[in-house]
Order: C-alpha cells, then sequence, then structure tokens
C-alpha cells in the first residue's frame, strides 16, 4: 500500500518497451499483456508511448499474425480518438503519429501474408489522409514509413511488386523535388528495394528498367540534392540480378572491376556477392565457354582477396557451388570437381549441404556421360 511504489504509466511504457527490444519470440504477447494489465488491473489510461511500443514488440514478432495484431493496436487507438472526439473530451492521450504508422508498415514488410505489401501501402495512404485531414505534423509520412512500404514490395512475389515499387519511389522523388521536403529525401535504400523487387519480376524489360533506376540514382546525386541516394556495391549487386543473361552481368562485373582496379572511388568496387551472381549466371548457360570464364572468375576473386587480404572479397562456399554447376556441363571431368573441392580447403571453408549436392550432381553427370551405358537413366 505504499504510493510511491505504485507502477505508473512511465513503468509500464519501460516495461513494455523492455519487451519490444527483448529479441523474445513472445515480445508481442508479453508487451500486449502489460498494456492491457494498465488499462485493467491499474485503471491507466495507456499513452501513445505505451501503444507505439506494444505495436513495436509485434513488428518485430515471428508469429504469422504479427501483422494483423500490430494494424489491431493501431485500429483501437484510432478508435479511441474517434470516440473522445464525438463526445467532446478533449485531447486523445493514445493518438496515433506517424512512428505509429510506421511500425505497423513493418510489420506487415515482413509478414508472410497474402497480399501484405498492398496492406503496408494501404497504411502508408491511410496516414497520408490523416495527415492531410488534420495538418498534424506528427502524422507527416518520412522516408522511414516510405522505405518500409518499398521494403515490403521488394519481398512480396505479387506481378504488381516492381511496378508499386518503381510508382511509389517516383512519388517520393517527385514529393522531395518539388517541396523539398527534407523528411522524405531519397536515399539509396529506397532505390535498392525497387531494384530488389525488379530481379523478381517476370517481366521481359527488368535489366533495361534497373539500369533506369541506377541511372536515375547518379542523376539525383551528380545534381547535389541527393546525396544519399549514391548507388553502392549493394546496387550494383541488385542490377547483376536483373541482367537479361551472363553476357550483360559480366560486362556490368567488368565495370566493377576496372574501377576497383583503377582506383576509381566512384563506381562502386565488387565484392564476393558480384562475382558469384555473374558465375552463377554464367553456369546457367550450360556451355564449355561458359564454365572457362566462370573458372576464370573465381580465379580472380581468389587473386584479389590474396593481393588485398579484403574480406568482402574472400570466395565463399556459395561461389565455389556456382563453380562446380558451372563445371558440370562444360565438358570436364571429375578431376577438375576434386580441384575445386582442394581450393575450398585450402580457403578454410566448410562445406554446406548446397555445396555436397553439387558435387555429388556433377560427378553422377559427368561419369554418365563418360559412360553412357551403365548411366543411361540420368540427364
Amino acid at each position: 500500500n505504499i504510493t510511491a511504489a505504485r507502477p505508473n504509466v512511465v513503468t509500464f511504457a519501460q516495461v513494455i518497451s523492455a519487451w519490444a527490444k527483448s529479441g523474445s519470440n513472445q515480445a508481442g504477447e508479453k508487451a500486449e499483456a502489460a498494456l492491457r494489465w494498465m488499462e485493467d488491473n491499474d485503471a491507466m489510461a495507456a499513452n501513445t508511448v505505451c501503444y507505439n511500443a506494444a505495436i513495436d514488440a509485434w513488428s518485430r514478432s515471428p508469429r504469422n499474425d504479427a501483422a494483423l495484431r500490430a494494424e489491431s493496436l493501431l485500429r483501437e487507438m484510432e478508435s479511441k480518438c474517434k470516440l473522445r472526439a464525438d463526445v467532446g473530451g478533449g485531447e486523445c492521450v493514445c493518438a496515433p503519429t506517424n512512428i505509429t504508422y510506421t511500425s505497423v508498415i513493418s510489420a506487415w514488410s515482413r509478414s508472410p501474408l497474402p497480399n501484405a505489401a498492398q496492406k503496408a501501402e494501404a497504411i502508408l495512404s491511410d496516414m497520408l489522409l490523416a495527415y492531410e485531414r488534420t495538418g498534424d505534423s506528427s502524422l507527416k509520412p518520412n522516408k522511414i514509413s516510405y522505405g518500409a512500404v518499398l521494403a515490403a514490395w521488394a519481398r512480396s512475389d505479387e506481378d504488381e511488386a516492381a511496378n508499386r515499387a518503381e510508382a511509389l519511389v517516383g512519388e517520393v522523388i517527385n514529393r522531395y523535388v518539388t517541396g523539398e521536403e527534407e523528411s522524405i529525401r531519397p536515399n539509396e535504400v529506397m532505390f535498392n528495394s525497387v531494384i530488389h523487387a525488379l530481379s523478381k519480376s517476370k517481366d521481359g524489360d527488368t535489366s533495361s528498367r534497373a539500369r533506369r533506376v541506377v541511372a536515375k540514382m547518379w542523376q539525383l546525386y551528380d545534381d547535389g540534392r541527393c546525396p544519399d541516394v549514391r548507388p553502392t556495391t549493394t546496387t550494383y549487386n541488385s542490377l547483376l540480378n536483373c541482367c537479361s543473361d551472363a553476357d550483360e552481368a559480366l560486362d556490368t562485373l567488368d565495370q566493377m572491376q576496372r574501377a576497383w582496379t583503377q582506383g576509381d572511388t566512384i563506381i562502386p568496387h565488387p565484392d564476393v556477392v558480384s562475382f558469384a551472381s555473374v558465375i552463377d549466371a554464367l553456369a546457367s548457360q550450360k556451355t564449355a565457354n561458359a564454365a572457362d570464364k566462370a573458372e576464370n572468375l573465381a580465379a580472380k576473386l581468389e587473386r584479389m582477396y590474396h593481393q588485398t587480404a579484403d574480406e568482402k572479397l574472400k570466395p565463399n562456399i556459395t561461389v565455389y557451388t556456382c563453380l562446380i554447376r558451372a563445371l558440370k556441363y562444360g565438358g570436364r571431368d571429375t578431376t577438375d570437381l576434386d580441384a575445386v573441392v582442394e581450393r575450398v580447403e585450402r580457403m578454410g571453408l566448410r562445406p554446406d549441404d548446397k555445396f555436397l549436392h553439387a558435387v555429388d550432381n556433377a560427378c553422377q553427370y559427368l561419369q554418365a556421360r563418360a559412360s553412357p551405358s551403365e548411366f543411361s537413366s540420368l540427364d
């Protein structure tokens, strides 16, 4: 019965926030349970900070229904504020802010549920309408809000994902350029999301569209208005995944390699992901010429790593898995596969299941070619 020891709103807000940051798989349930406890047992009105922390907990939750739970808390906040406004009860202590809406958008961007990206963009639309209706600056979407929706489209497998991502980043550029709104200044991550969405698109023109996106990044960067949109290695790696064929990917990688060799600090330098992407593209060609090119690229990557000791250039097991796939169709024999296995050992890498499966599959294929009568059932 010591009054000074009684938990207050600040106490509960800290507990809910702690759950949100705990990394626990139960964080969402625990955070919302604390929210309900303060209202049901201690007769305290949960404020915006408490609700935001609970929504943040759900946005980090691995549960399939996490985004639904996060959005339901947002709708609860909106409902309480509308009810208070209808009865003329004064200021609402749990009014949503841009932090609230953005957390719900983030929850949807991580959700495995169907139409998650559409849900994320719908929340952004609600946020924009609320801001335009009230003029309340705390509801104004910012670059984090837009970035979260773009991330949702980048993760989406929906047919319209690439189109929606391109349209949305165009909206951001227009709002920033025409209104000089610093809070939504475009950045590299936004554009990377668009290129990633294009890399998953089944449309036939994704390569040219991705290159236009990169060109737009350079244009915005060069005119000095958007210093945060300078393309990075991540940007170019995503571009490599959009290339229509291995030759186009090789040309892009050559450009990055020349920049590295010449000490050019403008064009992004390649990393191990860049090489793995191109070797994988070459493996898909299933020709002896492609196998030779893949072998040369792997050897070049090894030389670059030993020359610089740059961990970003250290060949990984993915590089050698892609190389095995390329050699399988390159008119080689199993001694070439043995040589790759030895290189893996020299690099101190641990073979994973994908690598072991690739080696086994390639051995069977090459043996079948060498003895067709014995292995006639193998392709």
